[in-house]
């Protein structure tokens, strides 16, 4: 085994963009030869390369060091970022690490695409190019089937790859099984997650939309100016028709999205526009624009017009940031109601030390209030750390621009002018503190205005909190406490002050058979009096106890408690939780109110089977009432590898109905998937028809009619 590195032989080379050392290796029986006054390397026989983060195998090599840019030949193979290609001709740039692959045969990963791909792409061609951003396959063939000869593959003469952006291909042939189903001039599929695919059309039905088919057609303006057309054609809504575009702009660009529906049904017109723009204008400057237009729409703002607008320059630089934004807000139907908002920040920040101003405009106006709430809020903060301690200073305050003629009292508004914090532990400040008594130190002096009490007062805050205590009692004992001490004083004229301290105990006794016993103590306790609402301490004083046994397969637990301050019982909590068997798992729990004298609600769950197939049943039982008010299932059953059903239903027997019931079919079609989804809360039926290879977005599966996810627990476990 011959090795030399090219440093040696460019050595005296002008200065180029090769600013490390390109490592050449070649197997025993090749050659190297050099040609120092023309700068020509020639190597064969086994040959490999490695530079940055390239890495390439070959027969041969020409490298021609004038121009940085070298010929491999034979059973070549390149490596770089994650990506394995072959061929049987590769030329190489390596001050550009641009390059050019005859024949090539690739299997991309997810990660090659940066977003919206699941699984490995397999490409072969007549030649591939690589530049910066993008790829570039002439006689290209794709397919997502990872099978010698696969289900379904793409035959285009020219397809382009934006990492992270989209595919295009044109003059597209699809082939299925070898046999070319249609062709089609253009074919994108969008990198970033969609919600419908552009040459399979949806088609369904749901009780808002009634019978519908959904199509998406995609062009192209250049090569970063492209976009889909959709037309839906719905029984009960009408035929809706729009375009979804993306643009560029200088150093910039943004994506637009109109959409227009006419509900003929109803005699009305929704119309939806969106806009997102991005735009760097130098100097470290970047606006950020985006706009939401719907009247009409259906599901959000049926009979109404909504309108939101957002607008922010930025601009981030080396320890500061620097933020302006503008919003304005207004919904129009029944009544009105507008919302606007001017805002400003500034930051700067080293590793120790920041600081930021701030302020905020906001007028709120309703139609039927009195007059416009107009305020400006504005704020300074100060942060140090030091060694011994942190310091912090806050400048806070809310001007009411409209003479209060706007009712404002409904809400709590706390002015600090000023507030300075120094915090600190035991350990940072050594000596007799950290000995005698570890723990966290705050100290607070402020002047605070609060609104709706109007009152104006200086107050000084001292706060300590205990170390966590942990003691071996002897005899499986344990003790475990914290504790707290918290003094204030207010300059208000009454001259008030407060004080509390507080403690949490907790004893533990390990006993035989996996049991454990424990008793908590809590105490906070409160003396004084604070005229600030904000400032306001709570008293409880209580006593728990509780026996637990833990097993392998088992927990059972019993908890009971009484307020010794409103001399009142806690409920009797009862829980079981136990693994009968590898795919058998039961819970239950319920309690009792001592107070009352009645039993609470009785919560269930089974979860049975595992692996291919799991469903998960979850009752609640009232005694008192003798009836179910919840039974709900979650049912995921992979059949076999080609088959899966996914259902949930929830019951209720207080109304004795249906709450809503969903099922999914999916077949795997190895490469695609099909599915058939039925939702009766929705009244809506769909099939999709997918590659499994690319993100499409996610199902409605498990969603009620306007995006929430559906409650499908019987409650809390105690």
């Amino acid at each position: 085994m011959a090795l030399a590195t090219l440093l040696a032989a460019v050595v005296s080379r002008p200065a180029s963009a090769l600013d490390e050392p390109v490592y050449l290796e070649w197997g025993e029986g090749g050659a190297a030869r050099v040609d120092r006054t023309r700068r020509l390397v020639a190597v064969h026989g086994d040959v490999h390369v490695r530079y940055r983060d390239l890495d390439v195998r070959a027969d041969e090599l020409d490298l021609d060091l004038n121009t940085e840019i070298g010929v491999f030949r034979g059973s070549v193979s390149l490596e770089a970022e994650g990506q394995r290609f072959t061929g049987d001709s590769l030329t190489l740039n390596l001050a550009t690490e641009e390059w050019t692959f005859e024949e090539p045969r690739a299997a991309l990963p997810p990660s090659f695409f940066q977003q919206g791909v699941r699984s490995p792409v397999y490409l072969s061609g007549e030649r591939v190019v690589s530049e910066p951003g993008e790829m570039i396959v002439l006689g290209a063939r794709l397919t997502t089937c990872d099978r010698p000869e696969p289900h379904y593959h793409i035959q285009s003469r020219r397809a382009v790859i934006y990492p992270g952006r989209r595919l295009v291909a044109r003059n597209v042939g699809f082939f299925v099984g070898g046999r070319r189903l249609f062709t089609i001039p253009y074919f994108q599929v969008s990198l970033r997650q969609m919600r419908r695919q552009p040459f399979v059309p949806e088609i369904g039905e749901s009780d808002l939309e009634g019978k519908f088919l959904k199509t998406l057609f995609n062009y192209e303006l250049g090569a970063q100016s492209y976009g889909s057309l959709h037309l839906d054609l719905m029984q009960r809504l009408g035929i809706g028709y729009g375009v979804e575009h993306f643009y560029p702009a200088g150093d910039g660009g943004g994506r637009l999205f109109l959409y227009r529906r006419d509900d003929r049904p109803h005699g009305r017109t929704e119309l939806t526009g969106r806009l997102q723009h991005r735009q760097s204008i130098g100097g470290g400057f970047e606006l950020n624009l985006s706009a939401d237009y719907r009247r009409n729409d259906q599901l959000f703002a049926s009979s109404q017009t909504v309108r939101n607008t957002q607008v922010a320059l930025n601009r981030v630089r080396p320890g500061s940031i620097t933020r302006l934004a503008f919003s304005d807000n207004s919904v129009v139907g029944l009544g009105q109601f507008t919302t606007q908002t001017i805002g400003l920040r500034h930051r700067e920040y080293s590793e120790r030390r920041a600081w930021e101003i701030s302020t905020d405009y906001q007028a709120v106006d309703m139609a039927l209030a009195p007059a416009a709430d107009r305020e400006l809020d504005t704020r300074f903060a100060f942060d140090d750390q030091r060694a011994a301690y942190d310091l912090s200073l806050v400048v806070q305050k809310q001007f009411d621009l409209d003479d209060e003629r706007y009712p404002n009292d409904l809400y709590q508004v706390i002015d600090r002018l000023p507030e300075v914090t120094l915090l600190s532990d035991g350990e940072r400040l050594g000596g007799a503190l950290a000995q005698y008594l570890p723990g966290n130190y705050r100290l607070s002096l402020g002047d605070y205005r609060e609104r709706p009490t109007h009152l104006s007062a200086p107050r000084l805050d001292l706060r300590y909190d205990v170390e966590p205590i942990h003691r071996e009692l002897g005899g499986n004992l344990t003790l475990d406490a914290t504790g707290l001490f918290r003094q204030d004083f207010y300059g208000d004229p009454d001259r008030t002050a407060q004080y509390a301290y507080g403690t949490n105990v907790r004893l533990a006794s390990r006993m035989g058979g996996g049991w454990q016993a424990r008793l908590n103590y809590l105490l906070l306790e409160r003396k004084g009096y604070s005229p600030f609402l904000f400032d306001y301490i709570g008293s409880y004083r209580s006593l728990t106890s509780g026996l637990e046994r833990r097993t392998s397969s088992s927990r059972l637990s019993l908890v009971a408690g009484h307020d010794l301050r409103s001399s009142r019982w806690h409920d009797l909590l009862a829980r079981a939780d136990v693994r009968v068997s590898p795919s058998l798992r039961l819970t239950a729990a319920t309690g009792y109110d001592f107070n009352r004298g009645r039993q609470r609600d009785v919560l269930a769950r089974a979860l049975i089977g595992s692996g291919r197939f799991r469903l998960a049943i979850g009752t609640r039982y009232d005694p008192n009432r003798g009836e179910w008010p919840r039974v709900n299932t979650d049912l995921d059953w992979r059949i076999d590898p080609k088959w899966r059903l996914q259902m949930l239903s929830g019951y209720s027997g207080t109304t004795r109905q249906l709450l809503y019931n969903e099922v999914m079919v999916t077949r795997d079609l190895h490469c695609w998937e099909a599915r058939l989804f039925y939702s009766k809360q929705r009244r809506l039926f769909r099939i999709d028809l997918r590659i499994k290879a690319f993100e499409w977005g996610d199902y409605d599966y498990g969603l009620g009619r306007f995006g929430q996810m559906l409650d499908t627990s019987v409650g809390d476990m105690f």
